[in-house]
């Protein structure tokens, strides 16, 4: 039975009993989707998000069963929030060139943010992780187009830094930028982490007022790493992160919509905190998709006409219930 019509194993989450609903006028949508059987409303978009798998072969498995799933599901796109493979995997030529073909498996476009296992933990196995970062960004990083099938284009931040992406989908801002895990590489390479650092920053603070020029009724982030809502004191490879998204998302008169893996733990919550008044930022929600050994997706369901314009559902593919 396909994903999108076989019953999920939790529930379906609506943000609007959360979240202020946005104010801002949306602009003409779309008249709609169909893949297989199912038909979405006009106006309204489905993507997909997916990460941190497959680690083992058995894994590899149920991503080709996942990304079958997911191709018959009617998704404008597809987010890879990253760890392509385990932290004890070679990070071979052969280990990415793997990993761009499951790629090109998708049917719809798909956007790939770095994890810390592929590229900075390579030197468990005997590789130089920035080495490996420039490999990544030369096979998975060129030009405007995606990864996947279909056809998207992204504005990228620099020749530099040009996993950090960004592009508009039915006037909603989509961005992703690179934070990984094992404290954004802060302790193991300062050099490296502070510039791409600031430069993390500043494509965030363009991105917030890109959205907010246009009007757009929410913004969405995805990156790898959790950045350690639930921790009295974050790690500081991550405070210049949490700071600048409640700062923003406080000025933000639409929704706010974080996507991450790292830890591996499927949740939707409202973790970020207006430390100056002491509760929570209203229009700022975490979506954390699954991560081995449970492989499975994520949809996000998108109504920009809505008060409540996004929908949460977790999906599991059948073979990795067995």
């Amino acid at each position: 039975m396909k994903a999108w019509i076989r019953r999920s194993l939790f529930p379906v989450v609506t943000l609007g009993s959360m979240l202020i609903g946005c104010s801002s006028t949306p602009a003409p949508l779309d008249e709609g989707r169909t893949r297989g059987t199912k038909s979405l409303p006009a106006g309204v978009f489905e993507f997909g998000v997916v990460g941190d798998a497959p680690y083992d072969e058995e894994e590899a498995k149920i991503m080709q069963d996942l990304i079958k799933e997911m191709n018959e599901a009617p998704l404008a796109f597809v987010v890879h929030i990253g760890d392509i493979h385990s932290g004890t995997t070679p990070c071979t030529d052969q280990a990415y060139r793997s990993t761009a073909r499951r790629f090109s498996e998708f049917e719809d476009p798909v956007i790939y943010t770095p994890g810390d296992n592929d590229w900075m933990d390579c030197e468990r196995t005997g590789f130089r992780p920035r080495e490996r970062l420039r490999f990544l960004r030369q096979m998975f990083f060129i030009g405007r187009d995606v990864l996947g099938g279909g056809s998207l284009e992204v504005e990228r931040q620099s020749q530099v830094y040009p996993e950090n992406a960004r592009w508009v989908y039915n006037d909603l801002v989509f961005v992703a930028v690179h934070n990984v895990g094992g404290n954004n590489n802060r302790d193991a390479d300062a050099a490296e982490y502070m510039p791409r650092n600031e430069a993390n920053l500043g494509w965030l603070r363009e991105s917030f007022e890109l959205a907010r020029s246009r009007r757009s009724r929410g913004l969405v982030v995805a990156t790898h790493a959790d950045p350690g809502f639930e921790r009295h004191r974050p790690q500081a490879g991550y405070r210049d992160l949490l700071e600048l998204l409640a700062t923003e998302s406080r000025s933000f008169d639409g929704e706010v919509l974080l996507i991450h893996g790292d830890t591996h733990f499927y949740r939707v919550d409202q973790p970020l905190v207006d430390r100056d008044k002491g509760r929570i930022i209203p229009n700022f929600t975490r979506v954390e998709t699954f991560g081995s050994p449970d492989v499975g997706w994520v949809r996000v369901t998108v109504d920009a006409r809505s008060d409540d314009p996004f929908a949460v559902r977790p999906e599991r593919v059948a073979s990795s219930l067995l």
